[in-house]
């Protein structure tokens, strides 16, 4: 398997550039000298990576984030973007010729969609979104992308929302009121905007909301939108999402949604679990809908235990469920029968392959890995 190989290639890359020629303390200074690794985004054919490498300036106090592109068999990278703006959030296509990305650039008032050819051009805008975009995924038929935004309910269309922007900025005044949880998440304040997925097509355009007119939003608290909150069916056709079913949106009933594109009946898949259910991942046949599971209400930091839900029957069951280690950072494998997994174990991170039908195992000791991607179409390649 490449797993070692690639995973090698990253942990070296990151430390290339800081190098000493003779034995130094580590200095803060010097840790800020280091350049961090994004999560990668693997090539459906697992011959490259992408992932954002940020370098940070002390004197001006500012990070920028620029695409790389590795070659997994370790013999040649390329930097894709030098703007002056940071990119992040990259996602190859699933024919492997482009590189989706977010950035806020020449003139954007908030993040949007780019997209980038990776046999030479300019990137390309994608969308114009006054409320900015997060989390895009590519549908796999490669003519659409899916992106969350945060928008007011009440207002129809992107245009008032902007407005609403506008004016708030303007006011004098940025006091805000409370009658009802959330307030925070975090250190970060929680407005009263709803948090809500779209569409747009490759070519650009109008956007198309999906959660919008659910009843439903996705949590209001994920802040700064990190774990990754929905999913789109291999054939299109379908995505699932978390969304707060406690009306309180207090975070401690968060429920697993499927949606069928054009409907806006949404089927909760786990309103018998009271405590948080999250992460909704399909396999790469489309068979399988595996989330990760808590079971004590309340309480952030309970074990998630890996669940499936087989999608044809409606059966549900738990993946080792005796494994006493949590369920995060999960990718499935090419060929669906397993998922691979950054696990918190014995104090450090390790990377764990965990079969549907198995014991999970530790595929690596040490140092720790906070990031994993799988190649859709090659079985051996792991980054």
């Amino acid at each position: 398997m490449n797993l070692a190989r690639a995973l090698a290639s990253f942990v070296l890359l990151s430390s290339v550039p800081t190098v000493a020629q003779e034995l130094a303390p580590f200095t803060a200074e010097r840790s800020w000298q280091l350049e961090r690794l994004g999560v990668p985004t693997l090539a459906p054919d697992g011959s490259f990576a992408i992932c954002a490498v940020t370098r940070y300036d002390m004197a001006s106090d500012k990070g920028l984030a620029d695409l790389w592109l590795w070659r997994t068999d370790g013999s040649a990278s390329r930097r894709l973007t030098t703007h002056v703006a940071s990119e992040g959030a990259p996602s190859i296509s699933p024919d492997g010729t482009r590189v989706l990305f977010v950035a806020e650039r020449d003139g954007d008032k908030a993040p949007q969609l780019y997209v980038l050819p990776l046999d030479g051009g300019e990137a390309r805008r994608v969308t114009s979104v006054p409320t900015g975009v997060a989390q895009p995924m590519w549908f796999q038929d490669g003519k659409r992308i899916a992106f969350l935004t945060r928008v007011w309910r009440d207002l129809d269309g992107f245009e008032a929302q902007q407005k609403r922007l506008e004016e708030r900025e303007a006011a004098k005044s940025k006091a805000l009121i409370w009658d009802a949880a959330p307030v925070t998440a975090w250190d970060v304040h929680v407005d009263d905007r709803e948090l809500h997925l779209y569409a747009v097509t490759i070519e650009g355009g109008a956007v198309e909301p999906i959660t919008l007119g659910t009843g439903l939003e996705l949590p209001r608290r994920a802040v700064p939108l990190e774990s990754p909150l929905y999913d789109v069916a291999p054939d299109g056709k379908e995505v699932a999402f978390t969304a707060d079913s406690d009306p309180a949106a207090n975070f401690t009933d968060s429920d697993v949604y499927t949606l069928a594109l054009g409907s806006k009946q949404a089927v909760n898949r786990t309103q018998g679990n009271r405590a948080s259910d999250a992460v909704p991942q399909y396999s790469r046949d489309g068979k399988w809908l595996a989330f990760a599971r808590q079971s004590v209400v309340g309480f952030y930091g309970d074990t998630r235990k890996l669940m499936l839900l087989d999608r044809a029957s409606g059966a549900l069951r738990a993946v080792a469920p005796n494994w006493d280690r949590s369920a995060d950072n999960l990718v499935w494998s090419a060929d669906s029968k397993k998922l691979y997994g950054a696990i918190d174990d014995a104090g450090t991170v390790r990377a764990y392959e965990i079969p549907i039908d198995g014991a999970p195992r530790a595929l690596t000791s040490s140092p720790s890995f906070g990031a994993l991607a799988v190649a859709a179409r090659a079985p051996n390649v792991l980054v």
